[in-house]
């Protein structure tokens, strides 16, 4: 039978420190979210009571954003102009 040593990782009696996953809370009130929180398009998240844009303060321009989105999918049509005989 052979002898093999014990690796460092065997040999240490001390449990593994597994890193603690960060809870998501929202960043108005504090409170924990679990399965319901919203990601604002500003970067903040949410709880469902401070979800809408005036409840948080919000700095995203929406209104751009479907201004911008209406000018892409609306092209402007120019009429063709006919000759004249």
């Amino acid at each position: 039978m052979d002898y093999q040593p014990l690796n460092e990782e065997q040999q240490s009696d001390e449990p593994k420190k597994t890193k603690k996953v960060k809870k998501i809370r929202c960043e108005i009130c504090r409170k924990k979210i679990t399965m319901t929180f919203i990601e604002c398009k500003c970067g903040k998240f949410l709880c469902m009571k401070h979800r809408y844009a005036e409840l948080h303060n919000c700095h995203y321009d929406y209104k751009a954003e479907w201004n911008e989105k209406f000018r892409k999918n609306n092209p402007i049509i120019k009429k063709p102009k006919f000759e004249l005989i």
